[in-house]
């Protein structure tokens, strides 16, 4: 799960890291600096209130987690190992999606 906050000026995201499962565990207000070049707020720093935190999906995590179990596959049992392997990942992948999604559902309903 990922969390930002869309820059007050230009509305782009503006991603942070944090382990709060709900907004309740994020500290009341944040201070960021737009990391886009060309917004008028680049370089200055704008304060961002808890309620305007949003959560997300991290696909990557669920990407990289098939990947190395085909490779691992790969190399235990060459291309039918590949295969399997990728086929474990996905279905971890698949588990881990419906739990980040719970997660997303309840930070953003917070």
């Amino acid at each position: 799960m990922r969390l930002y906050v869309y820059c007050h000026y230009c509305r782009n995201r503006i991603y942070f890291n944090s382990s709060a499962r709900t907004r309740g565990e994020l500290p009341f207000q944040f201070v960021f600096t737009c990391p886009q070049i060309n917004c008028s707020a680049h370089g200055f720093d704008e304060a961002y209130f808890r309620n305007e935190v949003i959560a997300e999906s991290d696909q990557s995590a669920t990407l990289s987690g098939t990947i190395i179990l085909g490779a691992f596959g790969a190399l235990v049992g060459g291309p039918v190992g590949a295969v399997i392997g990728g086929l474990i990942g996905a279905k971890a992948g698949s588990n881990t999606d419906q739990e980040d999604g719970i997660a997303i559902e309840e930070f953003n309903n917070s």
